[in-house]
């Protein structure tokens, strides 16, 4: 063999040793950026009680209406859901009511996409704003809750059952779960920024978001209360569900939407209310009263009321 044969059969070695390596080489970088691409897809959030959450295939889309965000998660123990958050962050409830701004888009949004509501549980999440005291506020979230369940039900969509999140009035300074009254420092704080803020300020705090939860797994032993528990507490960890209301953090609650149910019928009528449906029923007597100044009295007792909004 000559001199020049060795020569290139060398060269022709280093040249199949440098293709290997750098093979393997663009091959460790791809493995490199998947995973990292993995994780940020995929993100894990500490669980409660030991293990990790994992967030995975997550996804964002825009409607007119708000925010749809779907993903699955699987919760320690390989328990696997579906899950999707319709955010209307585009229509608010309206003061002091138990209405959406635009009930039929809403309802609309929701017929559109019945499909991700069947062999699903709904929790529904109701905020208020903070003007107004703290008790009040819990109940009104209370009946809007039920009145969105009430308007799924009437049009027809089905699903596994009705979850209620009343998640009360917005909050500046987090209180205890199981206090519905604020101090008074912070209620006056509270009244103040609501001064400050104005309607358009307030109704981004009058929250609605409904969630669909869907196992993904053959049933368990798990209960639809004990699954729920943990899917809500995940997504307020990972700031996927609202948690800067009083109870914001507070577990889902089931929720029968029929007329027997209805949270707003057992409400504590408040005293103006009192005194305006008394000074009704003194217009429509005979008696030593003077008409003019019941009607006066009605009339400053109705403003009061309405000036009351949550």
């Amino acid at each position: 063999m000559s001199f020049r044969t060795v020569i290139i059969d060398l060269l022709r070695r280093q040249w199949r040793f440098r293709v290997v390596i750098s093979v393997a080489t663009l091959a460790v970088i791809a493995g490199a950026i998947g995973s990292y691409f993995w994780a940020a897809k995929n993100p894990r959030v500490p669980a409660a009680h030991g293990g990790e959450v994992i967030f995975a295939d997550v996804s964002v889309s825009l409607f007119d209406y708000g925010t749809s965000t779907e993903m699955r998660i699987i919760l320690p123990g390989e328990r696997e859901f579906a899950v999707r958050i319709y955010d209307f962050d585009a229509n608010y409830f309206t003061p002091g009511e138990n209405q959406i701004s635009d009930e039929p888009k809403i309802l609309t949004a929701l017929l559109e996409h019945q499909k991700d509501f069947e062999a699903a549980q709904i929790v529904i999440f109701a905020g208020a704003s903070f003007e107004g005291q703290p008790e009040r506020n819990l109940d009104l979230c209370r009946c809007r809750v039920w009145n969105v369940a009430r308007l799924m039900l009437r049009v027809g969509i089905d699903n596994l059952g009705y979850w209620s999140i009343p998640a009360g009035e917005f909050s500046l300074k987090r209180a205890p779960e199981d206090s519905t009254e604020d101090d008074a420092a912070t209620e006056a704080e509270e009244e103040e920024e609501a001064k400050r803020l104005g309607e358009s300020g307030l109704g981004s705090q009058r929250r609605l978001l409904v969630v669909t939860v869907k196992p993904l797994q053959p049933e368990s032993d798990d209960s639809a209360q004990a699954y729920l528990n943990d899917v809500v507490e995940a997504l307020g960890a990972k700031g996927m569900l609202p948690t800067s209301y009083d109870r914001g953090t507070a577990n889902p609650v089931a929720l029968e939407p029929t007329d027997d149910n209805n949270p707003c019928t057992s409400r504590r009528k408040s005293i103006k209310g009192k005194i305006r449906k008394l000074l009704e029923r003194l217009l429509n007597r005979d008696n030593h009263y003077h008409r003019h100044e019941c009607a006066t009295l009605l009339k400053n007792a109705t403003a009061t009321e309405r000036s009351v909004s949550a």
